[in-house]
């Protein structure tokens, strides 16, 4: 998102309950709206600033009288809140020629009708958490096949169908942080370019089953942190084999399994801390041939065995504070070679 550097002006519009303060191409403008004509003033008085590019409106009770309440601005992004509830066909006419790339919408309650995004060619980034969906269409996102980076934090949502990023060629990040999703396998988004998910704190519970997110076989990057997973069974998420960061710290895995992730040829980084694991079976880190960074931290585990750190080559990092370790087996990272730092008590 992008975000701009802000000092006051004196050549900043100044409307009876909303302050704006400007630093160059960017305007962020606070307050209460009381009145129709308070808008219309504001929205003129920033149509003269030259140069405008990054337009921040955090106004309560927000409306807009006009239909097309942006035409005539050359934005690159636009922040809309607090309050909007409604945006129609044309509400964003006028921007689609002035290459709007980051658009927020976020902490609103925002009902979509006819498509009012349709017109947003070259839009980047979408911000749409924190709106109270529980469920979005993707018939929402029609033509935005330029957009990266997508953000639905925060909802009620349950599930995401495999059409749902369907009009998203180029998408490579998603946010789904702090909804309501019960299970992994109810994610079945399909995305050849998607390399970064992010569902933290999302009520998540039950195991990670066999073929997990097949659809997003290229992600590189997952967070499934601050959930509820009680496990990982043997060969999940064996179609992520480009994945090089699996975030699993704070949830609630007991046992890992033989093979819990032998398919993840390419894994980097591996965060298990913060869980309640007293039980490593001895072939759970099979494959993980260019682990540099692996999180044992506040588990249970009693001993480290030689068995455990086998394919570990790569190993540069462990951290195994926090634990109830009484034995480490000598020879437990002989193969390590590359071991830089190993983190005990």
């Amino acid at each position: 998102m992008l975000s701009p550097v802000i000092h006051s002006s004196s050549n900043c519009p100044r409307i009876a309950n909303i302050e704006c303060s400007c630093f160059n191409i960017s305007v962020v403008c606070n307050g209460t709206q009381e009145n129709d004509s308070e808008l219309q003033n504001l929205l003129l008085g920033l149509s003269n600033i030259t140069d405008l590019q990054n337009l921040t409106l955090n106004i309560k009770k927000i409306t807009f009288p006009m239909e097309s309440p942006f035409k005539g601005f050359k934005l690159k992004s636009l922040s809309l809140g607090i309050g909007l509830d409604m945006m129609t066909s044309g509400f964003l006419d006028g921007l689609e020629s002035s290459s709007l790339l980051s658009l927020n919408l976020e902490h609103n309650k925002i009902e979509f009708f006819k498509n009012p995004l349709s017109s947003l060619h070259n839009l980047k980034e979408l911000y749409l958490g924190f709106n109270d969906y529980d469920i979005i269409g993707s018939d929402n996102f029609v033509n935005l096949s330029n957009l990266e980076f997508l953000s639905i934090s925060g909802n009620r949502i349950h599930s995401l169908d495999e059409d749902f990023l369907e009009h998203f060629p180029v998408i490579h990040t998603l946010i789904l942080s702090g909804n309501n999703i019960s299970t992994i396998s109810d994610l079945k988004i399909i995305s050849p370019t998607l390399r970064k998910l992010i569902a933290q704190n999302c009520s998540i519970s039950q195991t990670i089953e066999k073929e997990t997110l097949s659809g997003i076989a290229n992600l590189r990057y997952a967070d499934f942190s601050s959930n509820g997973i009680t496990g990982v069974d043997s060969l999940a998420l064996n179609e992520l084999h480009n994945l090089e960061i699996l975030n699993l710290s704070y949830n609630n895995i007991n046992d890992l399994n033989d093979n819990a992730f032998s398919s993840l040829y390419n894994l980097k980084e591996l965060d298990l801390g913060s869980n309640q694991i007293s039980r490593i079976a001895q072939n759970a880190f099979i494959n993980l041939t260019q682990l540099k960074d692996l999180d044992l931290s506040g588990n249970k585990l009693h001993a480290i065995i030689e068995e455990y750190t086998l394919d570990l080559y790569s190993l540069e990092r462990i951290n195994l504070q926090n634990n109830e370790i009484k034995v480490i087996q000598r020879g437990a990272f002989n193969v390590s070679r590359n071991l830089q730092e190993l983190l005990l008590e």
